[in-house]
């Protein structure tokens, strides 16, 4: 009969990832643990991989894993559902599964898709109509403009006309023609550049 050596290990022969020192000659590798933000708790992914081996946590932790993207995607779909709050889909959103859950949240992502596009189009329309609206008013009030200065033009060479004659300049019939001819020139000329 053989005698089997029994090895208690203790809590100082046991390194970091979980494994005994003792055992093996292999380096320890350093592995990024997963952390806990909230809690500062730090699990090996080694840990992890091992525990999903057994059935019984695996399921477990599937479970709570499903359980807790369900309330996630509920909520989400609590949050954006607010036009149809009186839908039997809403009261039933507990009922469903992950997959039915994410079907609906991509019907809703669609809708709320074509809503946006609608609403960007509609806003569109509504801009080229507006720009549309300002250039015919800046079109009109240039063209106000231009027939005033126009329509005063003669006004304005009659009245200068009207003070030559009265200061009784000598010559003054060949001075009012110059003075016209340069008022309309030069009138011209600036609606012209302001046009």
């Amino acid at each position: 009969m053989e005698l089997v050596k029994i090895q208690i290990w203790s809590p100082d022969e046991v390194n970091s990832l979980g494994g005994f020192q003792g055992f093996g000659t292999s380096p320890e590798v350093p592995v990024a643990p997963t952390r806990d933000l909230q809690t500062g708790f730090r699990v090996s992914p080694d840990y992890i991989r091992d525990l999903m081996v057994d059935p019984q946590v695996k399921a477990h932790l599937e479970s709570a894993i499903e359980e807790r993207t369900k309330k996630g995607l509920v909520a989400i779909l609590r949050s954006f559902s607010l036009e149809e709050k009186d839908s039997p889909l809403q009261e039933n959103l507990e009922s469903l599964t992950v997959s039915e859950l994410e079907g609906e949240l991509h019907q809703l992502e669609e809708g709320l898709t074509r809503q946006w596009s609608e609403r960007m189009a509609a806003l569109g329309v509504q801009k080229e109509t507006l720009e549309t609206a300002w250039d015919k008013i800046i079109q009109n009030w240039s063209q106000e403009r231009s027939d005033l200065l126009k329509s005063h033009e003669r006004k304005w060479c009659e009245t200068l006309g009207h003070v030559v004659r009265k200061a009784c300049l000598t010559n003054f019939q060949g001075r009012l023609e110059d003075l016209e001819n340069w008022l309309q020139r030069n009138v011209s000329e600036f609606i012209e550049n302001e046009s």
